[in-house]
């Protein structure tokens, strides 16, 4: 068993456990009884989702257990997990495919570069690890990202620059970490991945809090707010989209206000 593969079951694992502790068991069972610990018990679980009790043990405790997409989405159903956490357990669930790793997002740069140039906002194109493969003049003054970091979540977390000027860092960060997770799940057996997220918890307290939450979000959008050093306060409805392909993510940055649509349309006239 390669690392990578290992590492995913135990974050499969950790996530169905802080699942069922989020369920609420009075919705579940019929008992009256007080109960000591939050949540669902192993066994209730695996009677609602109709799996063995020894079966669903050794997937919390990440071991090498083979589930078809039929008991997945009975155990999804039981710990009542959204949409975007049904992907997760989907995707970390999956065997591994000899070779499988994260897509580069390169096949689609091409097209996706004239979109970000084109787009007239802050923009740009990043692979599944989130690397930024290129981006628009805008994005790079908005965030003074143009130099040799180039990982969005690195740029977010270890850059004392970037996060100073987000004026709403900690809301932003911890919904991103929530996204990001997402991102992981799709490429399962992707060792940088795993290594990726390793240094990020290794070197963030409030990435290795956030991640430990095992919070998944699909949401495509939030707000950003900044304190420019040139101009001062500026306003965006952040945006990431998948490609196509499925390789790549578009993210870019709506005005959220007249100011900064004004502040946006400036800045790309000289540029």
């Amino acid at each position: 068993m390669s690392p990578s593969t290992e590492q995913r079951r135990s974050e499969l694992g950790a996530f169905l456990r802080m699942a069922r502790r989020r369920v609420s068991p009075a919705a579940e069972t019929a008992s009256g009884r007080r109960r000591r610990t939050p949540g669902l018990r192993r066994e209730e679980v695996s009677a609602l989702a109709r799996v063995s009790l020894t079966w669903y043990t050794w997937l919390e405790q990440g071991r090498d257990v083979r589930a078809s997409e039929k008991v997945l989405a009975s155990v999804s159903e039981a710990l009542r997990l959204s949409p975007a956490e049904r992907d997760y357990v989907f995707q970390l669930g999956r065997p591994a495919v000899a070779g499988a790793g994260a897509p580069s997002g390169v096949a689609a740069v091409a097209e996706l570069e004239a979109l970000g140039a084109g787009i007239g906002v802050p923009a740009c194109v990043t692979d599944l690890r989130w690397n930024v493969l290129t981006s628009n003049a805008a994005a790079d003054w908005l965030t003074g990202s143009g130099g040799t970091e180039r990982n969005v979540m690195r740029l977010l977390f270890l850059n004392a620059s970037v996060r100073s000027q987000m004026l709403n860092w900690r809301e932003v960060s911890r919904g991103l970490v929530a996204r990001f997770r997402s991102s992981y799940a799709l490429c399962p057996h992707d060792g940088e991945f795993v290594e990726l997220v390793a240094q990020l918890r290794a070197s963030s307290e409030e990435f290795d809090h956030w991640w430990g939450e095992c919070v998944v979000d699909g949401r495509s959008a939030s707000v950003m707010r900044f304190r420019h050093s040139a101009v001062g306060r500026l306003d965006f409805h952040f945006n990431l989209l998948r490609s196509f392909g499925g390789d790549a993510y578009v993210l870019f940055y709506v005005p959220a206000d007249a100011r900064t649509r004004a502040v946006v349309e400036s800045v790309a006239s000289v540029r």
